[in-house]
Formats: structure tokens, C-alpha cells, sequence
């Protein structure tokens, strides 16, 4: 079962729902981030400090879900198509290091990387017991390297054909004959 096939109908509200926030993770993403980092600077009331916290795991959350859903779904959608770039090989070789990004991040060895950051991070942050902005110098990391992994997800989604560490596809044989569209059920533009 696809992903796509488990909120039904690629029309019904739940999928336009998931299809409209992956589309917009990075600029949720972002809100989170700031949120973050601005509740490390300034002092916050406890209560207000506890609702900052959730809104920005919350945030971070349905972006990175969101985000997985939709690439990890079959069928591409239009916005998808059309956010592929015209230069895309210019762009695939320019940001080829954002796409191995994608692509380290997608293994154990990355996800072990990923998990030790997160360790080290947090407890460099708890033995050094820096309070207010200077918790900046481990949040700020944690928080750009997360951008990083999901702006590479983003960018890999629309420069998929083109990456220069994704597997050879036709592995090397005789090209597959692609069949001409149907026109039946689609609507045309008059």
C-alpha cells in the first residue's frame, strides 16, 4: 500500500491536506527553526517556554513527516513536475554535495552520525550548563543541520533524474520503449 493509497483518493481532502504542507516544509521548517532559536535567547516565562518547545517539535514534526510521505509516495504530482528546475543537470552537479547529503543520510552509517550529533550535542549542552544566548552554540547547529538534511530531501525530490549518486536506473541495457499517454479522463484546457 502506497502512502498516497492510505489517505484514499489523491483528491480527497487528507491528501491535499499532506500534499500542500510537503510542499511548504521548509518554510514550516524555518518558523521552527527560528522559534528555537529565539527561545534560547530570550528568557521565557516557563509556561511560554514549554508552549514554544511544543510548537517547535510540533512544527518540525509534521514538516519531516510530511516531507517523507510525500517523496516516499508513487506517484508524483503535478506540483512536483512543475518544481522541477529547467537547468536541473546545471543545478544536480552545482548542489551535488546537498544530494549526497540525501543520500549518506538515507543509510544506517548516517543515521548513526545523525544519532551521536544529536547525543553529543545535548550533552555538551547539559555538562557545560550554559544558560540563555550561549545555548546558541549548540542549538544553532543542531538546528541548521536539520534544515540541511531536509532542504537535501527537498532538493534531491526535484533533481531525482539527475543525481549524480542515485543507482543507474536501466542498468546500462536497451532503453524501455514508453507507451504514449491516454487522453481518456483528463480534462483539457479550453
Amino acid at each position: 500500500m502506497t502512502i498516497g493509497a492510505f489517505f484514499g483518493s489523491y483528491d480527497s481532502p487528507a491528501a491535499r491536506i499532506r500534499s500542500a504542507v510537503a510542499h511548504r516544509q521548509l518554510p514550516i521548517l524555518t518558523v521552527a527553526i527560528v522559534l528555537d532559536l529565539v527561545s534560547h535567547v530570550v528568557t521565557l516565562p516557563d509556561l511560554l517556554a514549554r508552549v514554544a518547545a511544543f510548537a517547535t517539535l510540533a512544527l518540525m514534526t509534521v514538516a519531516i513527516l510530511a516531507m517523507y510521505s510525500h517523496l516516499f509516495d508513487t506517484a508524483l504530482c503535478v506540483q512536483c513536475m512543475a518544481d522541477v528546475p529547467a537547468d536541473a543537470p546545471v543545478r544536480a552537479q552545482r548542489w551535488r554535495r546537498m544530494l549526497w547529503l540525501r543520500h549518506f543520510m538515507s543509510t544506517r552509517l548516517g543515521a548513526a552520525v545523525t544519532l551521536l550529533i544529536a547525543v553529543a550535542l545535548g550533552i555538551a549542552q547539559g555538562v557545560s550548563g550554559l544558560q540563555g544566548a550561549a545555548r546558541l552554540l549548540f542549538a544553532a547547529p543542531a538546528d541548521l543541520f536539520l534544515f540541511a538534511v531536509v532542504y537535501a530531501g527537498a532538493l534531491h525530490h526535484r533533481l531525482r533524474p539527475w543525481c549524480l549518486y542515485c543507482r543507474n536506473w536501466d542498468g546500462d541495457g536497451d532503453p524501455e520503449p514508453a507507451p504514449d499517454p491516454t487522453v481518456f479522463g483528463t480534462k483539457t484546457a479550453h
